[in-house]
């Protein structure tokens, strides 16, 4: 049985040192509130995901690239070392991994953070082979369409399995800390 569970939502609470909304989210005890931009990148997201279910190919909006086989919102979870990972894919089609975004924020900056790399570690856990990512970002207010290629490498899977064991292990510290667990 899994001591903790995680997400790239947790860490990026954690990562911003939010630990109210941390405690709010692991234990579900407000409803998550999603901002107007987060609204707004949802309605993009289901409209693309309709593209991807009837016609096998992204939106114009999200670079128009034509799909194999895949499959949007692809739910993975997986246990590590005494730790739930759960991720949801915007879209696999192997060995590619789709993020979208929508926003003002550029896909060179979202591939700093965590949830590539996170995603990456959990399908190559799960024997999902994934050689690279696009972070593909609708600027829905400029109207242009940009992205940014992660590879996925052995060392990029290690460093990121040792990161979630590192960050999960502070936060079941603190969680343990504050007597919530």
């Amino acid at each position: 049985m899994s001591k903790i569970k995680v997400s790239y939502t947790l860490f990026n609470y954690w990562n911003r040192n939010q630990t109210e909304d941390l405690i709010n989210y692991y234990f579900k005890l407000k409803p998550f509130v999603p901002t107007e931009q987060m609204l707004a990148g949802q309605a993009w997201d289901e409209l693309n995901n309709y593209e991807i279910a009837n016609h096998k190919r992204m939106l114009p909006e999200f670079g128009g690239l034509k799909l194999k086989n895949p499959k949007a919102q692809q739910y993975v979870g997986v246990e590590y070392k005494d730790i739930w990972i759960s991720t949801v894919l915007d879209v696999l089609d192997e060995p590619l991994l789709i993020e979208n975004k929508t926003g003002k924020t550029s896909p060179t900056a979202w591939l700093e953070t965590d949830q590539v790399p996170m995603y990456m570690a959990v399908c190559s856990l799960r024997n999902i082979k994934i050689e690279r990512a696009l972070l593909i970002r609708y600027n829905q207010y400029e109207k242009y369409t940009d992205w940014a290629t992660m590879y996925c490498t052995p060392e990029l899977i290690k460093e990121t399995l040792d990161m979630i064991e590192e960050k999960s292990n502070k936060i079941y510290e603190f969680l343990k800390g504050e007597n919530l667990l």
